[in-house]
């Protein structure tokens, strides 16, 4: 439960950004402009996070792995890890940490979710 507050709250913050930039709690705004500037408040943080946790998934499963790789070798030798000769001895050692990204996934749905029905609700007003 808890690492599902920190991507919400991050959310939550880009949210209330986009409404103060796109000036949501001025005078004036009809209803359709409101829900308009929710769904892309909304739109936003969902975007962003669904994005980032793609970017988790495609990385857990090695497909950045030459990527990273290739990078190691940019570090001052003092600073890299010597154990590791070969790309394969790499891709196994990879491969025994696995970091979990489904959280972001579904933050970033319902954020996304969100940002639907309000585009729904301004194509009704």
């Amino acid at each position: 439960m808890k690492k599902y507050l920190i991507p919400a709250l991050l959310g939550a913050a880009a949210v209330l950004w986009v409404l103060t930039i796109r000036g949501f709690f001025g005078p004036g705004l009809g209803l359709a402009q409101r829900y308009m500037y929710l769904s892309d408040a909304f739109l936003v943080p969902g975007v962003m996070i669904t994005g980032v946790g793609l970017l988790v998934y495609v990385s857990g499963e090695g497909g950045l792995d030459a990527v990273g790789y290739g990078l190691q070798f940019l570090k001052p030798r003092r600073l890299r890890d010597t154990r590791i000769q070969s790309y394969q001895d790499y891709k196994l050692k990879r491969a025994e940490k696995k970091t979990p990204c489904r959280f972001l996934l579904r933050v970033g749905a319902v954020y996304l979710l969100f940002s639907v029905l309000f585009t729904f609700l301004y194509f009704r007003a």
